[in-house]
């Protein structure tokens, strides 16, 4: 945790275990549980993947009248470059915001597609907050996946979590494009073992 926050005020990730959410917002790390409660993450955790920046604005784009994350994600990819690495920030009331987390797993542990058959799915209603978002382009696919990828915490930093849908009548996205990745492993030297972290992207 103490090396993720020194490289970044803005991202989104995981903890071991697939302990909750990562979300990074405004150099504050927060770890989201299943049911939405989110509070700062202890600094000695440990990350398996997280994708962080220093958030410096680029452009901004209006949304209106958004009905889906699907519709978001349309909307967002006719404004901006999509063979670029980017990062969004959305800073709105959003009519509905629906999000998960998983509880931390044991040994042995199982492939992530069915850990997820166990997330605790909530939709948070009439809420202010910040969605935290990455856009990766195809080229980068095995190093980070392809696409868009948001987390969302509330105003008042309390609930948040990986984000399954969402709508809202107005605001405005903010973009981060990013020219290189720097990819950092946890760690270069520990033995493979089911406690230990998997790589994680900066």
């Amino acid at each position: 945790m103490e090396k993720l926050a020194a490289e970044g005020d803005f991202g989104l990730g995981t903890f071991n275990r697939v302990d909750g959410e990562l979300i990074v917002v405004d150099g504050t790390v927060y770890q989201a549980r299943p049911g939405g409660e989110a509070a700062p993450a202890p600094m000695d955790e440990k990350i398996p993947f997280a994708a962080v920046v220093r958030f410096t604005a680029d452009g901004s784009l209006p949304l209106a009248d958004i009905a889906s994350l699907d519709a978001l994600a349309a909307r967002l990819d006719e404004g901006v470059d999509t063979s670029r690495m980017l990062a969004v920030r959305i800073d709105a009331t959003f009519a509905t915001a629906t999000v998960r987390a998983v509880a931390p797993q044991s040994p042995p542990y199982r492939p992530l597609p069915e850990t997820l058959k166990e997330q605790v799915v909530v939709t948070l209603e009439n809420v202010k907050g910040t969605m935290v978002g990455f856009r990766f382009p195809s080229w980068i696919g095995g190093v980070n996946a392809p696409g868009w990828h948001f987390h969302f915490m509330d105003a008042d930093r309390k609930r948040g979590g990986h984000l399954l849908n969402v709508s809202l009548a107005k605001g405005t996205a903010t973009f981060d494009a990013k020219a290189g990745l720097d990819l950092t492993p946890a760690s270069l030297t520990a033995p493979p073992s089911a406690e230990a972290s998997a790589p994680f992207a900066y």
